[in-house]
């Protein structure tokens, strides 16, 4: 996987996790409202467990995104003989096969 593959992924994700901040600002202020039926109050609590559910995984997917990053063809490329050597032994780059 090229280098500005990973660093793409890296951009959205990181830029989502800006956005879930705002939208979780808004579902609290939503919440502070006094006429919300009881309908759209578990609607409201369903919304704050999906944004906590897409915060976890936009955690893991930049983590994952990180141990990518290692094994690109740019790593690959800028790593000596010796390096690719015994990251081949030690169960190749980024610890993976």
């Amino acid at each position: 996987m090229p280098a500005s593959d990973v660093a793409r992924i890296k951009r959205v994700y990181t830029e989502q996790a800006g956005d879930l901040t705002l939208f979780e600002e808004q579902a609290a202020k939503w919440g502070e409202l006094l006429d919300l039926g009881p309908s759209r109050r578990q609607k409201l609590e369903t919304l704050n467990e999906q944004l906590a559910e897409l915060g976890k995984l936009s955690k893991e997917v930049l983590g994952l995104a990180d141990e990518l990053a290692k094994g690109t063809i740019d790593a690959v490329m800028a790593a000596s003989d010796e390096e690719l050597g015994l990251a081949a032994l030690l169960g190749g780059l980024g610890g993976r096969p």
